[in-house]
């Protein structure tokens, strides 16, 4: 499959199957789906083991995959080089990652995460999965080798732009400020009855009640900062 850059179809690129001459193919010789022989890079997330079994997604050796379990666990992931394997002169490992899709026609949509190489063998990623902390949901990590220009040029892209998953973190938490505002300030609520000059009545909440919901906000932000991650009953 292709890896999509950090920004959905309209960066989606796709990295030209290498010659037999490439030095991509002296790389990574397999061409079957098979876990690596000689891992090139691993993987570590937080509480669980370090993992190596990045499988081949494509013949040509260039991209590879790793499934994740329970995605929606996870803060932070870093990936590193081995040292193992060398990588080409002028390549890079671009980090992808992608929910699995709902439906095995539906191809899986990457987002960008970084990039690792000779000259910056070890990166850590955090990562912004936007799911209810209840859920478990699979994903996959995926790794593409792509020229440094490349990849300097999504790393670019991705600081400039929100990726989706940063845009539904933004959208969860400003609904979640929201309905915590409203619903609070709606308990000091009262009514103001109608005058001559105002025929219907009005709903106002005293300026102090806003002062409150200031505070308590802080505070719950202070003692957790990802509280409105919590699922609603």
């Amino acid at each position: 499959p292709e890896f999509p850059g950090s920004h959905g179809e309209d960066s989606r690129h796709t990295i030209p199957p290498p010659t037999d001459a490439s030095p991509l193919r002296q790389l990574v010789p397999c061409s079957v789906p098979c876990p690596m022989e000689t891992p090139f890079a691993g993987l570590i997330i937080a509480g669980r083991p370090v993992r190596y079994d990045f499988v081949p997604s494509d013949p040509s050796g260039q991209r590879w995959v790793m499934d994740v379990p329970n995605c929606e666990a996870v803060r932070h992931a870093t990936l590193f080089l081995t040292g193992a394997v060398p990588l080409p002169e002028g390549y890079g490992i671009g980090a992808y990652f992608a929910f699995a899709p709902s439906s095995p026609d539906v191809p899986p949509q990457f987002d960008y995460l970084g990039a690792i190489s000779a000259i910056k063998p070890s990166a850590t990623f955090k990562v912004h999965w936007a799911l209810e902390a209840s859920a478990e949901v699979a994903g996959q990590f995926g790794l593409a080798f792509e020229p440094l220009p490349e990849l300097e040029a999504l790393q670019a892209q991705r600081t400039a732009q929100v990726t989706p998953m940063q845009s539904a973190v933004l959208d969860r938490v400003g609904k979640t400020v929201v309905d915590d505002l409203s619903n609070f300030l709606a308990s000091y609520s009262f009514e103001i009855p109608p005058t001559a000059d105002r025929p219907e009545p009005l709903r106002a909440v005293p300026e102090q009640a806003l002062n409150n919901w200031v505070a308590a906000f802080d505070r719950r932000l202070r003692f957790n900062r990802r509280f409105w991650e919590r699922t609603e009953e």
